[in-house]
């Protein structure tokens, strides 16, 4: 978030592409998919499609935290 308020696309892209395969690791898919549409528009240098994408990224999180949570306990 900070590097997308910050205008810094390549930052921008380095945090998507660490959250891509993070998230793929643990099995978060629809994360992953999100994550992987940020990099690329950043990549890109497309700020403003990666700041539009934010709500897509905060839902899959909605997904996956309780899920999370639950096999932590």
């Amino acid at each position: 978030a900070e590097a997308v308020r910050q205008g810094d696309p390549a930052e921008a892209s380095r945090q998507a592409h660490s959250l891509k395969g993070s998230s793929a690791n643990v099995g978060a898919v629809a994360m992953s998919a999100v994550a992987g549409v940020l990099e690329a528009a950043a990549s890109a240098g497309r700020i403003e499609a990666v700041a539009a994408l934010a709500p897509d990224l905060e839902a899959a999180f909605a997904v996956l935290e309780p899920r999370m949570k639950e096999l932590l306990r």
